[in-house]
């Protein structure tokens, strides 16, 4: 299920179902950092997504809400995401989903899909500003350099953020309570981030 915070219907909502109170605070939370928590039988957290306009994703970034449990997935935002509108299009051609951890796992490598285009984008533009200074041709450099480097400080701290939350499940003790669906999801999410975390770090080297 997924959920519109806007508008208050939603959250009277949430405040009606049988959620643990730091659940439901952490859901409706106007804070806008990455975050994992979890209980035995429940996760919970944020995961920074591209916003997405009418046409197609932006560059801004919104906060995507969630909480799995054993036979439920919830999801919620206050602006419209490109995730969510993905995944939404795949379940509407018929793709299955074989459960929540598994539904939760598509969303995230939507996220990771559009943070890797990101990233191939600026390995380009960062070869191509190489290639121009060795050649002794560059005109635009501080502003092309600029550019560069503010992209990659987003894209450097939105991994960042996935790479702790998801770490800590997959690796640290304080993630081995939670359940082992997400547990088993976290580590093959972690895969992909440590890739793409060294990429941008190499960029921003």
């Amino acid at each position: 299920l997924h959920l519109d915070l806007v508008h208050t219907r939603a959250q009277s909502w949430i405040a009606e179902q049988d959620l643990p109170d730091a659940t439901q605070e952490a859901f409706l939370s106007h804070e806008p950092h990455q975050r994992l928590d979890h209980s035995a039988s429940l996760a919970w957290g944020v995961s920074h997504d591209l916003i997405r306009d009418i046409a197609d994703k932006s560059e801004d970034v919104g906060a995507l809400r969630w909480i799995i449990g054993e036979r439920f997935l919830l999801t919620g935002r206050r602006e419209a995401l490109h995730s969510i509108r993905m995944t939404a299009e795949a379940l509407d051609r018929g793709e299955p989903a074989e459960g929540p951890s598994a539904l939760f796992e598509q969303i995230i490598e939507y996220i990771i899909d559009d943070l890797t285009d990101s990233v191939v984008r600026l390995i380009d533009e960062t070869d191509s500003v190489e290639d121009q200074i060795l050649l002794d041709r560059l005109r635009d450099g501080p502003q092309r350099v600029g550019s560069i480097r503010r992209v990659a400080v987003r894209q450097h701290r939105q991994l960042s953020g996935l790479h702790v939350l998801f770490r800590r499940f997959a690796e640290a003790q304080s993630g081995r309570s939670a359940p082992d669906a997400v547990k088993a999801t976290a580590a093959r999410l972690l895969l992909r981030i440590d890739t793409l975390h060294h990429d941008v770090q190499s960029v921003q080297d």
